[in-house]
């Protein structure tokens, strides 16, 4: 884009009074008046810390040896705070020049201490360094133009980046004076108060820069500026970073040629290959505010940095509910106006509101359509600026397969949501899920490694859960199975016994019927259903001593006895089944011969008292009626008290279509048939949640969302 569109900042009234020098002596004097209380605080939270584990550890003795060496440093605090001093200073001395020992000895030797700062100090720099990349990369650049207008010749150090700072406190207190293990709880300490304190240190140092005339400049333009010669679509001294002349021109001349037979690398994905985010985009472009045509648009950087800045302070995301967007746009304008950047001026390019109003209303959307309890709500609010950075350096962040960033809000949101935190394990998950988002919105400063990492926790941590949860399912839907399944196989035996007992009959032929006849139809329908031949065998088996009482009955002696001979073996085999030795057996056998022997045996209706308890027919089940969920959904229910309780809907019965509903430790919580699931749904008490997860499900209702 042209520079004159994008023109830096004006300068603000000191512009042209203050000297590179004094400015630079300016620049010297704040940073340490605001980074030297750092120390005391830093002994002061060390000293806390360790009070209070003496307390609930008093046996240990390197706590009071630690506490000691404590209250030695803060008695000497004095000397240490000017130790700092000087080694800070020592980073102004001669700037924009590199230092004398890294321009005459780039070989010289490491002391031991030195060495051993570095290690321990590696850590903290680059975390901070990740943390403060944009307002550092803004510094930077404003730095360069400070740097050429006294004279520098080399593109300049920075003076009061995250290394210098912590170098300077690990000479404050020397490793030949500190014990190594309370030399690394201070510095533990002390990256928590920097962080805190360089947020609103760098936004004053960019202000003081900015205010002095000192706009962003690229690489190509400290040349210039060095060379003394004026940069184009520069005004005031201010330099446009993605002026035209810092593109390079292409190779029109290139000699390359592509070789027979070499392959040709895959095409690079482009952001205009991002159809979804791209579409998304473009619909927020139609309902966000438009700002005024006269206001510049920030460059990136500018935003990044401002972004930043915002993100460390402690309010940065206490955003009104359903109006995130409109929050974070006032937010980042009274940390531009901190930055030098006047909101009346300039405003987000379009690129970068569209992304504020994509995942404003992305957020939105979660918060509203989900039961999260105060504290959840809290830190869903804090993950808005992490993942408008992300929208802004990933344009593939909603395109399919969803990224691990989105993976992770999916589980975030799934564990806060309708987690009454009553069970154990669902305290578990509501404080798992607060500490990966306190980690994201504390740490993501453009690394998406981060995110990475935290679904690899949130994995690690749940797998054990879902594995236990898995189980305790499994037996609960087997036990209800195995219960409905023999309540089926009653109701069959029961069934077909009553189409036997129609006719009167010998009470010795009912008895059978009813006891063991019966009792070894259900054994045959548990073990392999209507359809198997063992229970096709005992239907033949009933159906042929009817026919034997009905001969019987009409003195066809000679019909009974044959029969009687063939069923022999599977009379006896029905006996010993259900219970009986071949003794038993045999003397039942031989009763029921004699009375079918006797025509003139007296027969009468036969009762009988059906297995199923509550009659012969089972209870109001259809399996194949419809309803509108899956097995694996989660289904959110409203509790006594009003509290929302998230359920899975584990199993559905093959028999009776009843639906079983389990809680987050696969403990049964509901089983209902089909249609008192379907009522309970259209009455509110159950309420569905999206199949596809959260963040699909409200990315959805954007697309669909009218223009």
């Amino acid at each position: 884009m042209p520079s004159s569109q994008h023109p830096g900042p004006p300068a603000g009234p000191r512009a042209a009074s203050v000297a590179p020098a004094q400015l630079l002596e300016q620049l010297e004097q704040g940073m340490a008046g605001r980074l030297q209380p750092v120390l005391a605080e830093t002994l002061r939270a060390a000293c806390q810390e360790l009070e209070a584990r003496r307390r609930a550890e008093p046996a240990l003795d390197q706590l009071a040896d630690d506490l000691t060496s404590l209250s030695i440093l803060s008695r000497y605090i004095g000397v240490s705070e000017r130790r700092w001093r000087k080694w800070f200073a020592r980073g102004f001395n001669g700037w924009p020049q590199p230092p004398r020992p890294m321009a005459d000895d780039a070989y010289a030797l490491v002391s031991d201490d030195e060495l051993q700062s570095q290690l321990v100090g590696q850590p903290v720099i680059e975390a901070l360094e990740r943390r403060f990349s944009d307002p550092l990369d803004v510094i930077d650049k404003r730095l360069w133009s400070l740097a050429a207008q006294l004279g520098g010749q080399v593109r300049p150090r920075n003076p009061v980046a995250p290394r210098h700072v912590v170098e300077a406190f690990l000479h404050a207190f020397p490793a030949n004076e500190v014990d190594a293990r309370v030399r690394l709880g201070l510095l533990r300490h002390f990256e928590r108060i920097a962080a805190a304190c360089l947020t609103d240190a760098y936004a004053w140092c960019n202000v003081l820069l900015s205010e002095a005339g000192h706009s962003m400049v690229g690489t190509g333009d400290y040349a210039l500026l060095m060379a003394g010669q004026p940069v184009s679509g520069t005004t005031g001294g201010k330099a446009d970073l993605w002026a035209e002349h810092n593109a390079l021109a292409p190779a029109a001349g290139s000699t390359w040629r592509e070789q027979p037979g070499q392959k040709r690398a895959p095409p690079r994905r482009t952001p205009s290959d991002a159809v979804r985010g791209n579409a998304l985009r473009e619909r927020m472009r139609g309902l966000r505010p438009q700002p005024p045509a006269e206001r510049r648009a920030m460059r990136l950087e500018e935003f990044l940095a401002v972004l930043s800045l915002l993100q460390g302070e402690p309010d940065a995301t206490a955003l009104a509910p359903g109006r995130c967007a409109q929050g974070v746009r006032t937010r980042l304008a009274e940390v531009a106006a901190r930055l030098g950047i006047d909101p009346e001026t300039a405003a987000p390019a379009p690129e970068q509101d569209d992304a504020v109003e994509l995942v404003g209303r992305l957020f939105d959307d979660l918060a509203a359509r989900h039961a999260l309890a105060g504290g959840a709500v809290g830190r869903l609010s804090r993950l808005v600026l992490p993942y408008l950075r992300l929208a802004l350096s990933d344009p593939y962040l909603f395109e399919a397969p969803q990224a691990p960033a989105l993976e992770v809000l999916d589980r975030l949101v799934g564990l806060w949501d309708a987690n009454p935190r009553i069970s154990t394990v669902e305290i578990e998950q509501h404080e798992l899920a607060d500490g990966v988002a306190d980690d994201i919105a504390e740490h993501y400063h453009g690394d998406e490694q981060v995110f990475a990492r935290a679904l690899e926790q949130l994995e690690r941590a749940l797998e054990p859960l879902r594995r236990r949860a898995a189980v305790a399912e499994r037996r609960a839907g087997q036990a209800i199975e195995g219960r409905e399944r023999l309540q089926a196989a009653r109701a069959e035996a029961d069934r077909r016994l009553a189409e036997r007992l129609r006719a009167p009959m010998l009470d010795r032929v009912g008895e059978f019927l009813r006891e063991q006849w019966r009792q070894a139809l259900v054994q045959a329908w548990l073990r392999g259903g209507v359809q198997s031949q063992r229970f096709a065998d005992l239907l033949a088996l009933g159906d042929a001593l009817v026919r034997i009482d009905a001969d019987a009955a009409h003195a066809r002696g000679h019909a009974v006895a044959d029969a009687l001979l063939a069923l022999e073996a599977p009379l006896r085999a029905c006996y010993v089944a259900c219970g009986l030795d071949e003794g038993g057996a045999q003397a039942l056998l031989a009763q029921l011969v004699a009375e079918l022997a006797n025509p003139d045996a007296p027969r009468a209706a036969q009762r009988f008292e059906p297995l199923l308890e509550g009659g012969l027919d089972p209870a109001d089940r259809d399996p194949e009626e419809a309803v509108p969920a899956a097995v694996g959904q989660v289904v959110v229910r409203t509790l006594d008290d009003g509290a929302a309780q998230a359920l899975r809907l584990a199993w559905r019965s093959p028999l009776s279509g009843d639906l079983l509903l389990v809680n987050g430790q696969g403990g049964r919580e509901l089983l209902l048939g089909a249609r008192e699931f379907v009522r309970m749904l259209e009455d509110g008490r159950l309420r569905l949640r999206a199949a596809e997860g959260p963040v699909e499900d409200a990315l959805r209702r954007l697309e669909a969302a009218p223009g």
